[in-house]
């Protein structure tokens, strides 16, 4: 055990009792030894907290950060600065590991000498599972030159590149300290990921990819399908034009803000189907759409909706498009519905 690097997890953990036990039952049953596991309890209204501490008494790998909310960015920060292993990965408190996830990741980070490490995942439905690649051109495993890495950074703003999460990495900690890449506290509701990826990407000379599913994330369908705060469409919003001042000053040869344009109709198709015109937004139809429309009046919208390339884009999101261009506001509330079935169904 001594002879490994130490490898930090950090867990955000909020308001998740029901399935934190489960995930770090897994994480202590790695086969990888060596590891610092920084339980951050963010202010969980529930027992998370408790759950935390109980494990820590158990285990002396764990140490636990109780701090007052500040959102899954704030936490993982947190977890971060606390943390002393050569490399670092993120799990979040309602998935997941293989036995092997630790060890297969580092071993591929020593034979390959790199920076980075990527795997897949299993997206654990109610009633299925399936695997998502990171990679599904069918290449295998591989090595990332820095000029391929650029390359990388433009395929987390794709929104089929499935690369811009924080989790389903191991991460040298000396890469993350040299270019003080952490996650922006501000930004929430799935964009800290999408942020952190893309500084991650930015300064990266080697990466590899292992092609083997060594996490479980857990899909829960009625969290997803039955809200509809749209205060986060607006926080997504404002994420996406943090990022593209941030593209803006990119070395990156590629053209990132074109990338993020396209990345944008993504954001306008879901806004529209599991936002406005979802079936459980009390609204009266007249107040979605107009709500709707002031959403549509922002500036990146407008841009992408009249600029951005659909490159990528299946048939499906482009007619959603097309509804939207040509304000069929009632076939797109029938989506919606359509939408929440297919989710609670899966």
């Amino acid at each position: 055990m001594n002879n490994q690097p130490l490898i930090s997890i950090i867990v955000p953990c909020y308001n998740v009792e029901q399935y934190l036990p489960k995930c770090i039952e897994s994480i202590l049953a790695q086969t990888y030894r060596n590891l610092e596991i920084l339980l951050v309890d963010d202010g969980s209204p529930d027992r998370c907290g408790e759950i935390c501490d109980e494990y820590a008494k158990k285990d002396s790998r764990i140490k636990v950060i109780h701090k007052p909310n500040g959102g899954l960015a704030a936490a993982r920060n947190s977890g971060q600065d606390a943390a002393t292993g050569y490399a670092m990965m993120f799990v979040d408190s309602d998935d997941w590991l293989e036995s092997d996830c630790c060890e297969r990741a580092y071993q591929a980070m020593l034979k390959n000498n790199v920076e980075l490490v990527m795997f897949d995942q299993y997206i654990n439905y109610p009633n299925s599972q399936i695997v998502q690649h990171s990679f599904d051109d069918g290449k295998g495993a591989r090595t990332f030159s820095k000029e391929q890495c650029e390359q990388l950074q433009a395929r987390v703003l794709n929104f089929n590149g499935k690369i811009a999460m924080a989790f389903m990495k191991l991460i040298r900690m000396d890469y993350l300290r040299k270019y003080n890449i952490r996650h922006v506290d501000k930004l929430r509701q799935g964009a800290e990921g999408f942020v952190f990826n893309i500084q991650l990407f930015e300064h990266l000379t080697s990466a590899y990819y292992l092609n083997e599913p060594l996490l479980h994330y857990r899909y829960n369908s009625a969290s997803i399908s039955r809200t509809a705060n749209i205060s986060n469409n607006m926080l997504i919003l404002r994420c996406m034009e943090w990022v593209d001042k941030y593209v803006k000053q990119s070395k990156n040869t590629i053209d990132l803000h074109g990338w993020l344009l396209n990345r944008m109709l993504y954001v306008i198709c879901t806004t529209a189907i599991t936002g406005y015109f979802n079936p459980y937004y009390p609204k009266s139809h007249s107040e979605k759409v107009n709500e709707f429309k002031s959403f549509m009046s922002e500036p990146m919208v407008c841009e992408a909706l009249h600029k951005a390339k659909t490159t990528g884009i299946g048939i499906q999101r482009r007619l959603i498009l097309c509804f939207i261009r040509l304000k069929m506001y009632r076939v797109l509330e029938i989506l919606g519905f359509l939408r929440r079935k297919q989710l609670e169904n899966k």
